[in-house]
């Protein structure tokens, strides 16, 4: 959708295919350079043209105008200053009955002779400092109205005449390439009216958008060429994944994309993978590298909704402190972030210092949180750590949550290790003692060299994270 704007005399129209655009100052009367002064405003009308009765972006790529619609004018005045100036709002009786043509005014302060200038459409669109506000493309909710009404954006770069005037013809550029998705699963059945949470990532730039039952899923995206794509979807009971390596899209383009997604299956012993795919293999390289080992599949209380996974190594390599071990958890994250259900998950879940509290004894529950479900990584609670010896281990039952007593035995440590570096593909757990998220007298540990979950104040111990979704 390439827009052209041409200004003839004192009005100028502008459409999705060829606008044209005309303007004329009202109060100027000042030649060359005007002083920095605030009444030194020039005001500019113009007409613009582009397509039916209310603003939006069909599926043909046709924008159109309606009441409430403004521009942002940004420009450099006699200081050096950038400024922002926006439009007046289009009135009805601004708009041509056609829809293709409307009469709007803008005014700037100083503006300085042969200075840089741009267009930005629609206003909403315009940082104060002359940029798009691709922050904007984060949040969206994958209507084609909304991405019409508030997404949608074009610009144009030019030159203010020696007389301070706009350029006399200017082009608006659609700035976004446009995805129209529609969703399958992998025996081909259409899914895109079930996905309530839909993620797309070039890996420099992430989209989340949060559908509600539509038939199709449009996505405004800053342009890429040659990158890898991932995408992730949530239903309200399965999970999807997708990477497409080698794909561009360009600027001022719909792109229809028929996305034909993969399950994402929690098995014990499988593996979690950066792109959120579930492998029964260990992936090793690039960005669907795995970073955790399925141990439990199914809900647990508020602990987790599907499953819960444990890193394949260590957040450090080295003993630490309570403190430093949560900013490890963070550290790895960042290194390890999983996208999956629709979002990315790169920070720890649980920065403070515990998650729930449980007491000595063997009749004492160990699942005490209530809150909502803490998605993401994590230190592992008690509960946490029982549903990993339960499901990697052949440890101790951990469905029924009776807690632990401290100084008191609980499984075998060293088969644990063992069984835990035979899931991984590694030797990397070592046989000492690892902290949870979970505070008793003091906090509680799990000692694999003693066989026990271990009541102590913050002594220096390792630390391994959790994925729980």
């Amino acid at each position: 959708m390439k827009q052209i704007l041409r200004f003839l005399g004192i009005a100028a129209f502008v459409s999705v295919g060829a606008l044209t655009f005309s303007c004329t100052k009202l109060n100027d009367e000042t030649e060359g350079y005007l002083p920095l002064q605030d009444d030194n405003i020039v005001t500019l009308t113009a007409s613009v043209s582009i397509g039916v009765s209310s603003r939006a972006l069909s599926e043909a790529g046709v924008k159109t105008f309606a009441a409430g619609d403004r521009i942002a004018v940004v420009y450099i005045n006699t200081g050096d200053e950038t400024k922002k100036a926006v439009s007046d709002a289009l009135e009805a009786g601004d708009i041509g009955p056609d829809g293709k043509h409307a009469v709007f005014s803008v005014s700037m302060t100083s503006p300085k002779p042969g200075s840089a200038v741009k267009y930005i459409y629609p206003a909403t669109m315009a940082n104060d400092d002359g940029t798009v506000n691709f922050d904007a493309l984060s949040a969206q909710d994958g209507s084609l109205a909304t991405l019409a009404s508030t997404l949608d954006c074009c610009t144009f770069d030019g030159t203010l005449t020696d007389e301070a005037e706009l350029p006399i013809s200017a082009g608006l550029t659609n700035q976004f390439a446009i995805a129209k998705f529609s969703v399958k699963n992998d025996d081909d059945s259409d899914i895109t009216g079930s996905i309530r949470a839909f993620l797309v990532s070039d890996g420099t730039n992430t989209y989340r958008v949060n559908p509600a039952g539509l038939d199709a899923i449009w996505v405004a995206m800053r342009p890429v060429n040659d990158a890898t794509i991932f995408f992730s979807a949530a239903s309200e009971t399965d999970l999807y994944s997708k990477t497409v390596p080698g794909k561009s899209l360009a600027s001022n383009s719909i792109y229809p994309i028929n996305l034909k997604m993969v399950k994402s299956v929690p098995v014990v012993g499988h593996f979690l993978n950066r792109d959120g795919s579930i492998t029964s293999t260990k992936q090793t390289e690039g960005t669907d590298e795995s970073c955790a080992v399925i141990a439990y599949v199914g809900a647990v209380g508020h602990y987790f909704d599907k499953f819960v996974a444990l890193a394949l190594e260590d957040v450090y390599n080295g003993g630490m402190s309570m403190a430093s071990a949560l900013t490890y958890t963070n550290t790895y994250a960042g290194n390890h972030p999983v996208m999956i259900g629709g979002n990315i998950y790169d920070t720890n879940a649980v920065s403070t210092r515990y998650l729930d509290f449980v007491q000595r004894g063997t009749d004492k529950p160990s699942n005490t949180y209530t809150g909502e479900v803490v998605k993401g990584w994590r230190l592992p609670t008690v509960t946490d750590w029982r549903y990993v010896f339960m499901g990697l281990c052949d440890g101790p039952s951990a469905s029924d949550p009776v807690g632990v007593a401290d100084w008191g035995g609980y499984g075998n440590g060293r088969a644990f290790i063992t069984a835990i570096n035979n899931a991984c593909g590694n030797t990397a757990m070592k046989e000492t003692a690892y902290y949870s998220s979970s505070q008793g007298g003091y906090m509680w540990s799990y000692r694999f060299d003693r066989n026990m979950f271990f009541d102590y104040p913050d002594n220096g111990f390792l630390a391994r994270a959790v994925f729980a979704y």
